[in-house]
């Protein structure tokens, strides 16, 4: 028997079917293995690692184990990137003795097909130890990362979790850009435009001179700068400039994983986790007509070569579809503007062109049919000819008392080239297609010069009438003057972080979207309206980063250690040097902490924040003595008044736009929803957040009030449901006893219904009431489970 091992068991439905009876696929369900999550994990002496495998992997590896020992020959087929090489590896080792003595080759594919397959077969090679050593490195950075920065981070600055690598210079992009915008003062500015009209159509010059001196972005500077220039402006205009230009516009290359993030991001509004999650189940295999087909090639690249087996089909495609003239005379070849482009992968294109996104929508989910239409329409886009456009330039002249030009320019399309793609396709908006255009190519800043607003249109003669000549005059309808200011730079969104990360070259893109997806999950940015924005305590988190470790923020040590990662795979460079050396790298950093209290950073905190947070000054509004100062706690950063316990002033900090803290202040509260002979029911705010309380005679029920639900805006209703569901978790039934425990039932847990016996839980699956016996035999089997063992700091 022949044995295959892939990563996804989705993945290995899909290759058995091609390879028939005479091999077996099996999955490993991702790595199989990982460091020991102690501090001794990695041996800080001579960086040998300790590797243990998981409880739930236990099954998988005894199956691994079991074909393994029944196969002659063994194809080890994990992706082809360095995770992918890791996972082989770890395979190689943890069968080591099983492996001994059978044939086990190492092969690679970047897609999913028969022919792709079976040529890969053929053409096995060695595990690249290479890949493997910077993943071994990878690994222990973050691993070191971990265990020295993130023991700092809980006794230093409560709330915050961890520190990582790349997540970390993530976190300071975002709160650089938050702290730009507060500082940010927007300057005045005035524009000039004439109204040009006739029967048919509308127009608007820009004012770009006034008597021989040029007129900039921000050359108006107020109101009285900008009547006085147009009190001296005077009808009619006259042209005495046409500039006719034609100019084409390139496309851009085949998607890559970042790319492909941005425009999923840009035009459906698909967060990357699940665009990758998506792209995942395409390249894996979908149901089609009966077969499991594999529809695009392996979607964690940043590589934009196509093969030249693959271009005839593209080449084929763009003909039936579109024509001829849509195909350019000669291939179009990219480069890959990362240095450090990893792992020579073609880039994301389909399997298949023959399945246009259309004939095969019955197969796909909504999102699976979207994010194939982009890497099908951008695959034939990248290989079409250029789009072409011609453009108008139209100069007029006021040669009254006071000399003025004004300018009037637009374009538009004479030939869609690749655009036909985007139309047919794609279909996204142009203002899509432009932002998405925007990010994928170079900056391209106007600046202060910039003053043109260009139009597209249809026909040139929407912008100015058929045929214009030098010497034509138009009656000014009037002169518009509009107050302007200049804007703070924008949040950062989810396409724009990656782009960013990118171009910075930190982290691989591979990776982007699980380092967005973990700062959001441990509440150091929240996505609001698309924008990314830190929170307190990920600002916090990231000033005492600068603060005490400012190498592990710096963009270009972080950039500069993927490059020692590529050189390792490269040159095969020893990745215990990395290592060591970034060891080094964090022991002088921790070394200036031993003397840094929690008060000291509390200190810092008030320092640098306090303008921001109290703008209004930090007297305390309830006690009007005492000063309000930021505080930490581990649940979240709050303000409070340093009267405490004699003032409880005290409120939350969360997020708003632009807004460090959202306060809910205690001056407000408690608030009294209900008050009776028999009962009370109050909001309050308490050391743990705000909550609910019901007091009924000797009773008193308090329920939390779930994050995200302001305590002012709780109503009498509300705050009796939340009581009732806190009743209810308390209710409990005694179903016996087990020695001298007793057996408790919990039919309202969080987590559904529960038996407890002393500090056993054992969850309860089945309708109505267990009985004693069916509890028992619950409990047995849950102590009967491995625990996991936790260290005390």
């Amino acid at each position: 028997m022949k044995l295959l091992i892939v990563e996804s068991p989705a993945k290995s439905k899909t290759i058995e079917k091609y390879l028939g009876h005479e091999f077996k696929v099996v999955a490993t369900v991702g790595h199989i293995r990982d460091l020991k999550p102690k501090v001794d994990g990695i041996d800080l002496t001579d960086f040998s690692m300790k590797w243990t495998t998981q409880p739930a992997q236990r099954k998988t590896i005894d199956n691994l184990r079991k074909y393994i020992n029944l196969a002659d020959d063994i194809y080890l087929a994990t992706d082809l990137d360095r995770e992918g090489e890791a996972i082989s590896w770890h395979v190689s080792q943890l069968f080591e003795k099983e492996l001994k003595g059978k044939n086990v080759f190492r092969i690679v594919f970047s897609e999913i097909t028969k022919q792709a397959i079976s040529k890969a077969i053929k053409n096995p090679r060695e595990i690249n130890q290479g890949l493997v050593n910077a993943y071994l490195a990878r690994r222990g950075i973050d691993f070191l990362m971990g265990f020295q920065i993130s023991p700092e981070l809980w006794r230093r600055l409560p709330g915050a979790k961890s520190a990582g690598r790349v997540q970390s210079v993530a976190l300071d992009i975002i709160s650089q850009r938050a702290q730009e915008r507060r500082d940010f003062v927007p300057v005045e500015f005035w524009s000039v435009k004439a109204k040009i009209s006739d029967k048919q159509n509308c127009v608007f010059a820009n004012l770009i001179s006034v008597d021989g001196k040029r007129i900039s972005k921000l050359s108006i500077k107020d109101k009285q700068q900008v009547d006085d220039i147009v009190n001296k402006l005077s009808s009619p205009l006259t042209i005495e400039h046409i500039n006719n230009k034609h100019f084409v516009r390139k496309p851009l290359p085949p998607l890559i994983t970042a790319s492909l993030q941005q425009s999923a991001s840009v035009i459906y509004g698909i967060p990357p986790l699940k665009t990758m999650s998506i792209a995942q189940s395409l390249y894996e295999g979908v149901n089609i007509g009966g077969d499991t087909t594999g529809l695009i090639t392996y979607m964690r690249t940043d590589s934009l070569f196509i093969s030249n087996e693959f271009m005839p089909h593209i080449k084929k495609a763009i003909v039936d579809i579109f024509g001829t003239d849509f195909l350019p005379s000669t291939p179009n070849f990219y480069k890959s503007r990362s240095k450090n482009s990893q792992e020579a992968h073609e880039a994301i294109r389909p399997t298949d062109m023959k399945f246009t996104p259309d004939q095969i929508k019955s197969s796909l989910s909504i999102e699976q049919f979207k994010i194939y239409s982009l890497i099908y329409s951008r695959t034939l886009a990248s290989q079409m000819s250029v789009a072409q456009y011609d453009g108008l330039e139209v100069l007029l002249n006021s040669n009254k008392d006071c000399v003025s030009t004004f300018r009037i320019s637009g374009s538009s399309v004479t030939f869609d080239g690749y655009l036909a793609s985007n139309k047919k396709f794609g279909r996204p908006s142009k203002k899509m297609t432009d932002e998405v255009y925007k990010l994928e190519t170079p900056s391209n800043k106007g600046g202060d010069d910039e003053i043109d607003e260009k139009i597209e249109v249809e026909d040139l003669g929407l912008i100015i009438g058929k045929n214009p000549s030098v010497g034509d005059t138009f009656k000014v309808d009037e002169f518009l003057k509009t107050q302007n200011w200049t804007q703070p730079p924008k949040n950062y969104n989810e396409a724009s972080l990656i782009k960013k990360m990118d171009e910075l070259e930190i982290g691989r893109p591979s990776t982007y979207a699980s380092i967005i997806s973990t700062l959001k999950k441990r509440e150091y940015v929240v996505l609001d309206a698309k924008k990314l924005l830190p929170t307190p305590i990920g600002e916090f988190l990231s000033y005492f980063l600068k603060l005490y470790f400012s190498k592990f923020v710096d963009v270009a040590f972080t950039a500069s250690m993927e490059k020692q990662l590529d050189q390792i795979v490269d040159d095969n460079e020893q990745y215990k040097t990395v290592l060591e050396l970034f060891l080094n790298t964090l022991k002088e950093h921790k070394s200036k902490l031993d003397a840094v209290r929690i008060s000291v950073v509390i200190e810092e905190l008030n320092k640098h924040f306090k303008s921001f947070v109290f703008p209004d000054g930090n007297k305390c509004p309830k006690c009007k003595d005492g000063t309000l100062s930021i505080k930490l706690s581990k649940f979240s950063p709050f303000v409070g008044c340093d009267k405490y316990p004699e003032c409880d002033y005290s409120y939350r900090m969360t997020k708003g736009d632009d807004e460090l803290i959202d306060a809910t202040a205690t001056a407000d509260f408690p608030k009294t929803l209900l008050e009776s002979e028999t009962e009370k029911i109050v909001v309050n705010v308490g050391r743990f957040g705000p909550y609910v309380q019901l007091k009924s005679g000797d009773e008193t029920v308090n329920a939390s009030i779930p994050r995200g639900q302001e305590p002012l805006d709780i109503t009498l209703e509300s705050a009796k449901e939340l009581i009732e569901i806190a009743k209810r978790k308390k209710y409990f039934e005694v179903l016996g006893k087990i020695d001298k425990d007793e057996v408790l039932f919990f039919p309202h847990g969080s987590f559904g219904p529960y038996i407890k016996v002393g500090k056993t839980n054992a969850t309860f699956k089945g309708e109505g009431t267990p009985t004693i016996e069916e509890a028992i035999e619950l409990i047995e089997k849950s102590k009967a489970r491995p625990k996991r063992k936790f260290k005390k700091k």
